[in-house]
C-alpha cells in the first residue's frame, strides 16, 4: 500500500491530481480552506465531481480544514496560489514527517520558498500544464491533458522520485522524470508571461491584455470588459466559454478537436470560425519568437502593444501612419524606466 497523501489545496491543480489518485485506490485526504468545498468532499453523498470532456467521476475522501489536520505525513502536495506559499507551508510544516517531502504542484518559482521552511532534501518540483478549473464546491472541469514533470531540486533521480513518478502516471498516463526541473519551472515562468487574452471585433480590430493566467476568471473578465453584450461571441471549444456566451447575443463555437474549423448557423445568420484570431496570434508568436526572440515580463505589455498597433491599422497608407506617430512626439520612455 502507498504512504498516503495529504493535498494541501483542493483546488483546480489539487483537486484533479487527488481525485484520480483517490479513485486509484491511494489513501488521499484534502485539506482547503473554503469550509463549503471541504464538506462536500468529504459527504458521501455528494463527493469531489470531476466534469469535462476527459472524464466524469466522483470521489469521496476526508476532507480538512487547516486547523483541522492533525498528525504527520510522508508526502504532502502543495496546490495552492503562489502568493500563498510561504503561509501554506508554514502551516504545513508541523505536519511533514522528518524523512517527508513537499511537492509543489504550483505554477511560479515556489520551490525555493517552500525549501526555506522545510529544507531542500523535502522538496520536489513539479512542472504542471493541464487545463482545469475549480467551479464551486464539489466541483472541477478538468478541461484537457496536459504535461506532467517531475524532479529534484538538486537534479538526482532519487528511489523517492521514480516512486512519485510511477503514482503520477495514474493521474497523467505520460508523467515524466527530469534531472532540471528548474528549466522547466523557469520555461513556463517565461511563456505564462507571454498569455494574454485577446478579442478581435467585426472589423479586425484587436485587443490585448497579459494575463498571468489562463484562469476561467482571466478570461471572463476580459471578454466582459472588451466585447459589447448584444454581440454575436465566436470562440473555440475551450470550456470556459460554454457559460461565458449565455451572456451574449449568441454564442457559436467550432470543435478544433473534432476537426471542425467553420460552421454556418442558420438561426444567428452568422459563420462560426476563429480563423481572424488565430491569424493575429500567428503574427504575434512570429514576432516574439521569430523576431525579438525573448522580452521581458516587465515591458511585454509594450510589445504586446506595438503588435497590436501593427494589427489595427494594417491598412493603414504610410502617410497617415507616420502622421499619427509624429503625433505622438514629447511622449519620451526614458532609460531608467526601462531597467529599473
Amino acid at each position: 500500500m502507498a504512504e498516503p497523501v495529504l493535498i494541501w489545496g483542493a483546488g483546480a491543480i489539487g483537486g484533479s491530481i487527488g481525485a484520480w489518485l483517490k479513485r486509484a485506490g491511494h489513501d488521499v485526504t484534502f485539506v482547503d480552506v473554503v469550509p463549503d468545498h471541504v464538506a462536500a468532499i468529504a459527504n458521501p453523498v455528494r463527493g469531489l465531481r470531476i466534469t469535462g470532456p476527459i472524464e466524469t467521476f466522483t470521489v469521496t475522501a476526508p476532507a480538512r480544514l487547516p486547523a483541522e489536520v492533525s498528525g504527520q505525513w510522508p508526502r504532502i502536495f502543495l496546490a495552492v496560489k503562489a502568493q500563498d506559499t510561504e503561509a501554506a507551508t508554514l502551516a504545513l510544516a508541523p505536519f511533514l514527517a522528518d524523512d517527508g517531502y513537499v511537492l509543489s504542484l504550483q505554477n511560479g518559482l515556489n520551490e525555493n520558498i517552500i525549501a526555506g521552511i522545510v529544507g531542500r532534501g523535502r522538496t520536489i518540483g513539479a512542472f504542471i500544464n493541464f487545463a482545469a478549473d475549480w467551479m464551486g464546491s464539489g466541483e472541477i472541469m478538468f478541461g484537457n491533458r496536459g504535461a506532467a514533470v517531475l524532479g529534484e531540486l538538486e537534479g538526482d533521480i532519487s528511489p523517492r522520485l521514480q516512486a512519485l513518478h510511477a503514482h503520477m502516471c495514474e493521474f497523467e498516463p505520460g508523467a515524466s522524470v527530469t534531472s532540471d526541473i528548474w528549466a522547466y519551472l523557469w520555461g513556463k515562468l517565461g511563456y505564462g508571461s507571454m498569455l494574454f487574452a485577446q478579442a478581435l471585433g467585426e472589423a479586425g480590430k484587436a485587443r490585448v491584455k497579459r494575463g498571468g493566467t489562463h484562469s476561467q476568471k482571466t478570461i471572463v473578465d476580459f471578454v466582459y470588459r472588451n466585447i459589447d453584450r448584444d454581440s454575436i461571441l465566436l470562440t473555440d471549444d475551450l470550456p470556459a466559454y460554454r457559460w461565458i456566451g449565455r451572456k451574449f447575443g449568441a454564442h457559436l463555437a467550432v470543435n478544433h478537436s473534432r476537426g471542425e474549423y467553420v460552421r454556418h448557423d442558420r438561426y444567428a445568420a452568422a459563420t462560426a470560425h476563429v480563423n481572424t484570431a488565430e491569424s493575429f496570434n500567428a503574427i504575434l508568436k512570429r514576432c516574439w519568437i521569430g523576431v525579438r526572440h525573448w522580452w521581458s515580463i516587465k515591458h511585454s505589455h509594450r510589445y504586446l502593444n506595438q503588435i497590436v498597433y501593427h494589427w489595427n491599422h494594417r491598412g493603414t497608407a504610410t502617410t497617415e501612419r507616420l502622421t499619427a506617430i509624429f503625433s505622438a512626439s514629447g511622449q519620451r520612455l526614458w532609460f531608467r524606466e526601462c531597467v529599473q
